[in-house]
């Protein structure tokens, strides 16, 4: 068995079941160890496991900072005042960036549209009747069909995944501990994935455009998603070059 590959967790998508690092991964070795109401949110497992999982961070943070000789429990009230201020601002801040914004409005827009379930619905019965009066080559009509069942599982799973992402990229640039001139900064590599997020929805969004040509629905979120990401790049203009664990550093490729 090879080994795991260190931190690979941090920048990837969490869509596990298209990644070809899962044997490499801990935290997929961690969760694959979970039961199925450990894995649902709505289940109270799933809420007991978090609390247990916080628990162990917390704990593991403490000690960590004791062996390097700082002690939470003596942190001054004030500073500690001063930090939640900090993190008051930055959320502020991160909320008013005009990417953030504009990202949130994809996001809205596109929660709508997966949401819809009587125009997907209406997508999938004109493929169905298509079928019924034999129009055109039947393997086309049902290739079709699985190729909008992907490209709307894409766009679904990015959605809010992009939204995060840009999030952690944007708050970590006004955070005091930023260095702009560190490539390998977490804000490069959270930039970095979404961008990635953002080309596969585009991707995505164009094949569903092309087979349906709904102009009043898609091509909106299409302009919008084209946007973000020319905004993205003019913002993290490193991002592209920041080097993910394993994605890549290894011959492998990710799907």
């Amino acid at each position: 068995m090879r080994e795991n590959i260190p931190y690979i967790h941090n920048y990837c998508d969490r869509w596990c079941e298209r990644c070809t690092f899962t044997s490499r991964c801990a935290v997929y070795e961690m969760e694959a160890s979970y039961s199925e109401g450990e894995k649902d949110m709505h289940n109270e497992a799933f809420w007991n496991r978090l609390s247990e999982n916080f628990k162990t961070s917390m704990q593991m943070l403490i000690e960590g900072g004791k062996k390097h000789g700082f002690d939470f429990d003596k942190i001054p009230e004030e500073e500690m005042k001063q930090a939640a201020l900090e993190m008051e601002e930055v959320d502020a801040l991160t909320d008013a960036d005009p990417l953030i914004r504009m990202v949130d409005e994809y996001t809205d827009k596109m929660h709508c549209l997966l949401d819809d379930t009587e125009y997907w619905k209406s997508i999938a019965g004109a493929y169905v009747v298509k079928t019924e009066l034999e129009i055109g080559d039947p393997e086309d009509t049902i290739t079709e069909l699985q190729t909008l069942t992907d490209c709307r599982e894409v766009i679904s799973w990015d959605h809010f995944f992009i939204n995060a992402k840009f999030r952690r990229a944007v708050s970590g640039r006004l955070e005091s501990w930023f260095d702009a001139s560190d490539l390998q900064s977490d804000s490069n590599g959270s930039a970095k994935i979404a961008m990635i997020g953002v080309e596969r929805s585009l991707q995505a969004l164009a094949a569903i455009y092309e087979y349906t040509k709904d102009e009043d629905r898609l091509l909106p979120l299409l302009s919008l998603l084209t946007q973000i990401e020319k905004m993205a790049k003019d913002k993290f203009p490193r991002a592209i070059d920041f080097v993910r664990p394993g994605f890549d550093t290894e011959a492998v490729t990710y799907v």
